[in-house]
């Protein structure tokens, strides 16, 4: 899984069935999760890299107006089961989680995909980080994006690259509260 995973990522031109891939990885992960038959533990340091970065990655598909939205959401499900299900053995294991989408929100320069994946994923690690770590950084994050969508409104790109953009600016600032 995680190679596969890894090298998807890393393929250019984007493989066209790149997303399903990805999906497909994650539920599985996810299923050995839940499976009490199977001692994933073991295998946790190296599933997380992959998922993080399905959740966390510039570009996860083919064409930005793929629904890879759900796939970014059903990989922060999937990191916070993680964190449940190993948190008590490896203690600073959501703090360091935690960390990586604090560092993802903080890059301006970072795409707005990137920035849904880390708020979904902060989300889905429960209230208290959400309190700690999204109302900290909730007013700046809001004038970012408004900046950006302000930028997408006069932009001179096609009107399809504005309403993904648009659409990307919309879904984080849905998340975000």
């Amino acid at each position: 899984v995680t190679d596969n995973s890894l090298r998807l990522l890393k393929t250019r031109p984007r493989p066209s069935n790149l997303l399903l891939c990805l999906e497909s990885m994650v539920l599985a992960v996810s299923s050995l999760l839940s499976n009490s038959h199977v001692n994933i533990e073991f295998y946790a340091h190296q599933l997380m890299p992959v998922i993080l970065s399905i959740l966390l990655n510039k570009k996860i598909c083919k064409n930005r107006d793929e629904p890879h939205w759900d796939v970014r959401e059903l990989a922060a499900r999937t990191v916070a089961e993680v964190c449940q299900m190993f948190g008590d053995k490896y203690p600073d294991l959501q703090t360091r989680i935690t960390e990586t989408y604090i560092e993802a929100m903080r890059k301006s320069s970072s795409n707005l995909s990137t920035h849904f994946g880390a708020i979904v994923g902060t989300y889905w690690l429960g209230p208290l980080v959400v309190e700690s770590v999204l109302m900290s950084l909730h007013n700046q994050y809001v004038e970012l994006l408004e900046k950006r969508i302000e930028e997408y409104s006069k932009s001179s790109e096609s009107s399809k690259n504005v309403a993904i953009g648009t659409e990307a600016c919309s879904r984080c600032r849905f998340a975000l509260n």
